[in-house]
């Protein structure tokens, strides 16, 4: 195997894994409440030059099978995948088998071999064009089960119906002026659902919600 970038820490990680007879939930809170783990990706004046020492959070797209769940959930439309259950996500496919032109446009790894390399983070253009031009991506849109139909049913207003889509896609709610402009960019559309589908189409084409940050 690989030796360690950092021996003393993995003893160290080590040491509390065994100290706390190997309660996973204690190491995921231990890591994920670190200085390390919640760096933020936005540069200061003294590590914007920085490359390789990790003196903050390098912002990567999401791997394949994240950025289909991602899409799923922003969208409200599920995939089933065959023979595995209804609520089956990317993330659960035990192996490549599983036909999808998503997931191998977005670089679905081969698992050939047990190297991190065969997963790429790179953007290429079948990337965006599957975003931003497909029947897939669109039809999750238009889905009659999915969010944007719920919405419409429960007659939610632009206003809530912005929040949520932010929500669902970019976890976290529109500022003043995001409301003030997709509010109005739907209110102006002479088809209404369209003008919505429009605003999640281009919340999952943005970079925000493409990298994990």
């Amino acid at each position: 195997t690989n030796p360690p970038s950092n021996p003393e820490l993995l003893e160290a990680l080590a040491r509390e894994f065994r100290d706390h007879q190997l309660d996973m939930k204690h190491m995921v809170r231990l890591m994920v409440q670190s200085q390390a783990y919640q760096l933020s990706s936005e540069p200061t004046s003294d590590n914007r030059g920085d490359q390789q020492n990790f003196a903050r959070y390098y912002a990567r797209r999401l791997p394949s099978e994240v950025m289909h769940d991602a899409v799923e959930q922003a969208t409200g439309a599920k995939t089933q995948f065959s023979n595995m259950s209804a609520s089956a996500r990317a993330v659960d496919l035990p192996n490549e088998s599983f036909g999808s032109y998503f997931l191998d446009t977005f670089d679905r790894p081969r698992r050939v071999s047990g190297c991190e390399c065969e997963r790429s983070t790179g953007a290429t253009l079948s990337q965006v064009l599957l975003l931003a031009n497909s029947d897939e991506v669109e039809g999750k849109l238009q889905n009659g089960n999915a969010r944007i139909a719920k919405l419409f049913e429960a007659k939610r207003s632009t206003y809530q119906m912005v929040e949520e889509l932010y929500l669902a896609s970019l976890s976290r709610f529109p500022n003043r002026d995001e409301i003030i402009t997709a509010a109005g960019y739907i209110d102006r559309d002479p088809e209404p659902r369209k003008g919505v589908e429009d605003l999640l189409w281009t919340l999952v084409n943005s970079k925000e919600f493409l990298f994990n940050h």
